[in-house]
């Protein structure tokens, strides 16, 4: 419980262990490289205002097919979750989520935010309030009956999904995406 010390980033970057030779003329581990690479979302922090950074902390340890983008992070009441936009499980991209413990650690596993999972889901954010309890929200394609809607969820403190996925766009000629949420102490949020 309380304050986790530090402040604490999220990135995504190749993993330099897959980085082969291209097959054309895409380059996603360096401009003009002619090498590709699996992107993977990694965690770090600092403890002294940003002066140094931890070693990063993948959010996906053990490797796989697929690719990791778009990642958000908060941490309050002593919690740190963070959210991506993810395809190692399916083509159509899903967003997941992993809680960590103050010294980077993961807390209990991996899991998938999104329960509608057909078109692309992403672009996700996260918000978590005084008592640890957490809010993700994130463009999903198809389920608004139009195109791109944002959509979010509620979460415990232990990552329990609390309700059911709902939607936030009433909206719905059209894209509606890039949805950012912010939560306060009570668990009052705005997206």
């Amino acid at each position: 419980s309380g304050v986790l010390p530090g402040v604490y980033a999220t990135y995504n970057a190749v993993d330099p262990a897959t980085v082969v030779p291209s097959t054309t003329s895409y380059s996603s581990a360096g401009a003009n490289s002619g090498l590709v690479g699996r992107s993977v979302v990694y965690v770090i922090r600092s403890t002294n205002n940003g002066q140094a950074w931890s070693s990063p902390i993948s959010v996906d340890p053990a490797g796989g097919r697929g690719h990791q983008y778009f990642s958000d992070i908060d941490a309050l009441g002593g919690k740190l979750v963070a959210v991506w936009q993810d395809n190692r499980t399916d083509d159509a991209y899903s967003v997941q989520l992993q809680r960590f413990r103050a010294d980077g650690s993961p807390d209990g596993g991996e899991s998938q935010v999104n329960s509608w999972s057909t078109g692309h889901q992403g672009a996700a954010g996260v918000a978590a309030d005084g008592q640890g309890n957490f809010l993700v929200v994130w463009d999903s394609n198809g389920p608004d009956g139009a195109t791109w809607g944002i959509f979010g969820q509620r979460f415990d403190a232990f990552g329990v999904p609390a309700g059911s996925e709902f939607q936030v766009n009433s909206y719905t000629t059209g894209a509606q995406s890039g949805g950012h949420v912010a939560m306060d102490g009570g668990g009052g949020f705005v997206v």
